[in-house]
């Protein structure tokens, strides 16, 4: 009969190797994460400088990017690839990390982890305070916003590159999906 396998914590976590190569852990098992591409890297920039031109404007709260630990539970802990904190939820920002789901998280989908970003990290972000998750898909072009409420997915859209959305949570902030994906034309 084969032992029960140990699900590890965010205490096992704290003794990864500092510096690299980056790990998240995930239902209690350790995984790495593999540096992301020039599109997702391209990607990320966009989104940030969108939401740092916000804030700037706003003084609304703080936009964070990955490598960045988000303690979830004592099972999971994440590295969003982008995410804002608002400034009333601010006290959850600690030296090591995010000690709580911050209000929104941007996900980037990789082949290496979109398995993970699409089930058990949407799960958990649902019931860890985050309001909205933005999951972005370069291949297709497209942003899937879920907005959560009372640990549940409230409701879900996909926005195509074409697109122009608004969100409750980023007030005054249209988002023009075809920006996420500008300066990648040159990319094979």
């Amino acid at each position: 009969m084969p032992l029960p396998r140990r699900l590890l914590t965010w205490r096992d976590y704290l003794d990864t190797p500092v510096g690299g190569p980056r790990f998240q852990l995930i239902q209690g098992d350790l995984h790495m994460t593999p540096a992301p591409n020039t599109r997702h890297q391209i990607i990320s920039r966009n989104i940030e400088e969108i939401l740092l031109d916000w804030v700037k404007e706003t003084s609304a709260g703080i936009v964070l990017d990955a490598p960045l630990d988000a303690f979830l539970t004592d099972i999971d802990v994440y590295q969003p690839d982008i995410v804002f904190v608002s400034n009333n939820r601010r006290a959850i920002i600690e030296e090591d990390g995010l000690h709580c789901g911050p209000d929104l998280v941007v996900e980037i989908l990789s082949k290496s982890t979109a398995k993970f970003d699409l089930g058990p990290k949407k799960f958990v972000y649902s019931r860890t305070g985050v309001k909205e998750l933005w999951i972005v898909d370069p291949a297709a072009k497209t942003v899937t916003v879920s907005r959560f409420a009372a640990g549940a997915i409230e409701s879900e859209i996909v926005w195509g590159e074409s697109d122009v959305f608004a969100t409750g949570i980023l007030p005054g902030l249209k988002v023009e999906i075809a920006r996420f994906f500008a300066g990648m034309d040159w990319l094979p």
